[in-house]
């Protein structure tokens, strides 16, 4: 697996869950942390900020990512 890969997965997974969350009217943006992570800002119910982050030694292990098997990138 090159450097890049996980990060590609990570990038593609927080843009399929911003589609996901755009569609039911849940705002969101996407943004990079402090230390240049892509993630995601979603405002709850309560227009209380939450932030999304992927992380990819425990998103690609479990394999229940959008339901898909272990090892399959988003």
């Amino acid at each position: 697996m090159s450097e890049t890969e996980p990060r590609i997965q990570i990038e593609t997974c927080l843009a399929e869950l911003h589609q996901h969350l755009t569609a039911l009217g849940v705002t969101v943006t996407a943004i990079r942390d402090q230390d240049g992570r892509a993630c995601l800002e979603v405002y709850d119910r309560h227009a209380r900020c939450r932030r999304v982050q992927v992380f990819a030694q425990f998103f690609c292990a479990t394999g229940a990512h959008l339901g898909r098997p272990p090892g399959h990138a988003c």
